[in-house]
């Protein structure tokens, strides 16, 4: 009951989060934008469509400005597009 109960708990952390936060996309060393996060899941993190959209298999790197995607080693973590679509890009670790 504990696993169901943590997975309850981790969905809800993710709903509260969804829209109101924030991640810093850098392609090829440059910054590009700020993304707005519509979902984060163990290993993935989806995020709006902004003013780039990047095809499937572009490597980013996501800087995370409020601390969704919780690494206690960097804040910078090393992405790749797995998923474009209308609900938004995909990105997975």
């Amino acid at each position: 009951m504990v696993e169901a109960g943590s997975r309850r708990v981790a969905r809800e952390a993710t709903a509260s989060r969804k829209g109101l936060s924030l991640v810093r996309l850098l392609y090829g060393g440059r910054k590009v934008g700020l993304y707005r996060v519509e979902g984060v899941r163990e290993g993935s993190l989806m995020v709006s469509h902004g003013g780039i959209s990047f095809p499937i298999g572009t490597e980013l790197v996501v800087e995370d400005v409020h601390g969704v995607v919780s690494r206690a080693s960097s804040t910078a973590l090393a992405t790749r597009v797995v998923e474009n679509d209308a609900r938004g890009m995909c990105l997975a670790w």
